[in-house]
């Protein structure tokens, strides 16, 4: 994960990466996808992140590449519904390896939700990959989801939507 970086100095290739591996690599993705899923339909479930929705202070690349994916999200959905393709997004708060690393640079004891500039989810905890996050994706990939199109889905204990 790279250091928080102010907005004025923050570095160009970080910024380019970020587009890079975050947003482009969606991009190329849906467009190879697309063909195929036209003639069967289908579900594509893209993933942004609570910088894709509201921004993250000194994560300006991040915060880009998220709110691109979110754009990408929603021009796909609207473009790509006469073919019976769903396209939606996880905007997930999740212990992950990233999670990990940004929390190893912390000083110990730190709030891991403060640590990273979020106030604590009214859950309190950083949800699980598998047990929390999953579970959203399958949903949507599912047919009970088939009138769901264009969506971003905070999986986030709450953190959008409710105070803490």
């Amino acid at each position: 994960m790279m250091a928080p970086q102010p907005f004025d100095g923050f570095d160009e290739a970080v910024y380019e990466q970020c587009i890079a591996t975050s947003l482009n690599s969606v991009f190329y993705a849906m467009k190879a996808a697309v063909p195929f899923m036209k003639e069967r339909g289908g579900k594509i479930v893209n993933f942004a992140s609570m910088a894709g929705i509201r921004g993250t202070k000194q994560l300006a690349g991040y915060a880009a590449a998220k709110m691109g994916v979110v754009g990408l999200t929603k021009v796909a959905a609207m473009e790509w519904a006469k073919h019976r393709i769903n396209v939606n997004c996880v905007a997930p708060i999740a212990i992950s390896d990233v999670w990990q690393q940004a929390m190893a640079a912390q000083p110990a004891g730190s709030d891991p939700f403060a640590a990273i500039g979020l106030r604590r989810n009214v859950l309190g905890y950083a949800g699980d990959p598998e047990a929390d996050i999953a579970p959203a994706v399958a949903f949507l990939c599912s047919d009970a989801a088939r009138y769901i199109t264009g969506h971003i889905l905070p999986a986030d204990g709450g953190l959008l939507e409710l105070e803490s």
